[in-house]
């Protein structure tokens, strides 16, 4: 029997069973997918009901029209992926059917609530305390974690479904890999017994032919295809010594050849690793303006695999346009083909890629030339700048808002140079900025100023300057002074610190009033020494005096100790009022110094949550754009990942949410004060449910002064803050009432107590202090063993 024959029998009885197994198979894959699918749609009803939960929260506390479409357009996908399940198993049934029921339940309860929601309107405040809409509030809530709770069950089931699926299809891989061993086994005894053994005498028989002896013959075995074989074998013997060539000569051309083809394998090697290790995207194409090749850059780019783009003309792969007028841009690689010179793309190039995006581009093209310096083709170069585009936008804004700081301050400020040299020659410093409160406290421009030095300005100036300032900006260590200048007839108060090695910034207010305040001050406490000096000189002179006026000097001497009396006590007072002016000057500092630190570290802190929250969760996503982008590029579409990308930004929307509702709730400018309180109490008891919180508000907003609005809502905020982070208190109880002619905000906490004159040195709550005091009210605290107690009160009339 021929080999052949025998083959075919083997492999039509392996077939056969194959298919058979192929056909199990496929049908449990058929049903893996369906619950796989059915899965994917549970878990998409688990999120869509969440998801709802969250819009119908955000409609709710806003109740603005773009809140509701999204709501319905929400509910409309959900509705969709309801509608999609479908289940064989009674149990999954009965699951789906909760699911529709449920579904039709939500709607009906958000419709309703959307309607009392509107006819609320006018009272905002009202409508979330209102008894009905918290009712119907939570009959949402509990709707929605219903139909999470039942689709969640339903995915559980379909992925019990997969796992029992997952493994009668490992059964029957299992038998199909020992069908497959055995087919294996019988082939090699096959292959061996009449096959490998012949081939072993015809491989001894072409060595003998290889080496030169044509006379050698083959044994012509059986009449199958083996015997065939050997009869070729001998033809071919027979045929060989016809042949003129010599066998030298042959293993020499062949040689070559390989040596030749090695090295252009080499050459190809080399220039397609060094082309594809570019960090630009590389396009090339040949004379005729087609394309030969595109790097991996320069397939994500234009979306265009290399397989689908070679021999394609460049305008339907590489399509640009101006990004300012969306007209046509001009074909470089015809011009380049044309003029033979290297050309560079226009400003404001962009790429539309295959599927429409248009990507901002630089860089150039080239031509290639031959040996000769004739033209084969063209090499263009470019890159996406979205993300340059992007810094060059963020940099202007930054510096937008720093140049209105910068005009907009009070205090006068000015950027240095120290200039110093190796010749012992005293250092000088450039003007390199100031503001407009420089100008209007100096009296000096700004065009004077800006490029020259202090010497060259000011030649009268006082050295003085130019030692404490080079100090600092050699040292790095800032300095805090007061100075007269006696060029400008002035005296300032300044504050100079190291921006970087080299150059230093002054901040610097005009503080001559209260010099001259306190000079004439101290020429007052010397006149009454004087008058004192006067009467102890007039006081000997009576002793002096003849005995017969000794009455008459008594009563001048009583005279003189009233004037004295008097004088000390106005040098009492007048000790006192500067006393008290250089204690008032101190916290005016302080308070200063501190907001300056408060704002460090609130930018410091918002800088935290954009790094840990929004920037991290950006990389996340564009990770996972990556990855759906290299599936997409390999032929893989994975939903899961488009899935989790949306879950990703959803979750960085609510950070950023969360971050602007932490900087100042939007609550407080649209639903006023109460609202506000009530809001921030409610998400106070979320983060921190350990501590209970009672609040009680006795007056209606219209009682409140805007004025007064910001400061009650973070003396409030700053007070709870407080207590979570150090009382270890279990209950705390707000209040905001109006008593007789004021109204008081009263903080009480039954937690472990402090030492208010120690720790109103900190900032937290001299800060409070500052706020109540400059929104003219009055603040209080006290604490002890059984908690602490803040009071802030201002007379209704301050508003």
């Amino acid at each position: 029997m021929r080999l052949k024959t025998q083959f075919i029998i083997a492999l039509l009885l392996f077939g056969f069973i194959l298919i058979v197994i192929a056909g199990s198979a496929i049908i449990t894959n058929i049903e893996m997918e369906k619950a796989r699918r059915q899965g994917k749609i549970a878990d998409a009803i688990v999120r869509g009901a969440s998801e709802l939960n969250y819009l119908s929260n955000d409609y709710l506390i806003y109740r603005e029209d773009p809140q509701l479409k999204r709501w319905r357009s929400g509910f409309a996908n959900f509705s969709k992926q309801v509608a999609g399940l479908r289940a064989d198993r009674p149990e999954q049934q009965a699951l789906i059917a909760n699911i529709q029921a449920g579904q039709k339940q939500l709607k009906e309860v958000f419709d309703s609530l959307a309607s009392a929601s509107v006819s609320l309107t006018r009272d905002p405040g009202a409508a979330l305390v209102s008894p009905l809409f918290q009712v119907s509030w939570s009959r949402m809530a509990v709707q929605c974690q219903g139909l999470v709770a039942d689709a969640a069950r339903l995915s559980y089931l379909f992925q019990q479904m997969r796992d029992q699926l997952t493994e009668t299809r490992t059964r029957l891989i299992y038998f199909l890999l020992g069908l497959f061993g055995l087919f294996l086994v019988s082939g090699y005894w096959l292959t061996h017994q009449r096959i490998l053994k012949s081939m072993a005498k015809l491989e001894a028989g072409a060595a003998v032919i290889g080496s030169g002896n044509l006379d050698f013959v083959f044994e012509e075995m059986k009449n199958d295809e083996i015997g065939e074989l050997a009869r070729a074998f001998n033809r071919m013997t027979t045929d060989l010594k016809a042949v003129t060539a010599s066998k030298t000569d042959l293993e020499r051309e062949m040689a070559e050849r390989r040596q030749a083809e090695e090295e252009l394998r080499r050459q190809r090697e080399w220039l397609r690793v060094t082309l594809t290790s570019i960090g630009d995207a590389v396009l090339t194409t040949d004379a005729a303006g087609r394309i030969t090749f595109l790097n991996p850059i320069a397939q994500a780019l234009t979306q265009w695999p290399l397989e689908e783009a070679a021999g394609q003309p460049t305008s339907s792969v590489f399509r640009i346009i101006n990004e300012k007028t969306n007209e046509p841009a001009e074909d470089i690689v015809g011009r380049v083909l044309r003029e033979g010179l290297v050309v560079t793309l226009a400003n404001h190039t962009a790429l539309i890629d295959r599927e429409g995006r248009v990507i901002p581009i630089e860089d150039s093209a080239a031509p290639i030339l031959n040996a000769d310096g004739n033209v084969t083709g063209v090499v263009l170069v470019f890159h996406d700048v979205t993300e340059k585009r992007r810094a060059q936008l963020a940099l202007a804004e930054s510096e937008k808002h720093y140049r209105t700081l910068f005009e907009t301050m009070t205090e006068g400020f000015a950027l240095h140079e120290i200039i110093c040299d190796d010749l012992g020659r005293p250092c000088d410093y450039r003007f390199l900025q100031v503001n407009p409160a420089f100008e209007r406290l100096t009296g000096l421009r700004a065009v004077d100023l800006v490029g020259r030095t202090l010497y060259e300005a000011l030649p009268q100036a006082e050295s003085l300057w130019v030692e404490r300032y080079g100090a600092v900006a050699l040292t790095g260590r800032s300095a805090h002074f007061d100075q007269w200048s006696e060029a400008l007839g002035r005296h300032f108060e300044v504050i100079a610190f190291q921006t970087e090695p080299g150059f230093f910034g002054v901040v610097f207010r005009d503080v001559s009033a209260r010099r001259q305040a306190e000079e004439a001050l101290h020429a007052s406490r010397r006149a009454a020494l004087n008058l004192l000096e006067d009467a102890e000189e007039a006081r000997r002179e009576v002793e002096r005096i003849n005995a017969d006026l000794e009455l008459r000097v008594r009563e001048r001497t009583a005279e003189l100790s009233a004037v004295v009396d008097r004088l000390q006590d106005e040098i009492d007072q007048r000790q006192h009022l500067e006393d008290t002016l250089r204690q008032s000057e101190q916290r005016v500092r302080f308070f200063a110094s501190q907001c300056l630190t408060a704002q460090e570290k609130e930018r410091r802190r918002v800088a935290g949550e954009l790094h840990d929250s929004i920037v991290a969760s950006l990389a996340a996503i564009k990770i996972g754009l990556e990855k759906a982008r290299d599936e997409r590029e390999a032929g893989r579409i994975i939903p899961e990942s488009f899935t989790n990308l949306i879950i990703a930004v959803q979750q960085t929307i609510v950070d950023v949410r969360r971050i602007m509702a932490d900087l100042r709730p939007s609550l407080l400018d649209d639903l006023g004060l109460i609202a506000a309180l009530n809001w921030f109490c409610r998400e106070f008891q979320k983060t921190y449910p350990s501590i209970r919180i009672e609040s009680r508000i006795g007056l209606a907003e219209g009682d409140l002064p805007d004025s007064l609005k910001t400061p009650i809502f973070r003396l409030s905020q700053e007070a709870l803050n407080n207590i979570a982070k150090h009382s270890r208190a279990g209950l705390v109880c707000l209040s905001l009432l109006k008593e007789s002619d004021r109204l008081q905000l009263i903080v009480k906490d039954n937690g472990r107590g402090f030492n208010p004159d120690q720790s109103l040195k900190g900032l937290g709550l001299s800060t409070m202090r500052e706020r109540a005091e400059l929104s003219g009210g009055a603040f209080a605290i006290t604490s002890g063993q059984g908690g602490t107690i803040v009071r802030a009160s201002w007379p209704l009339g301050s508003g």
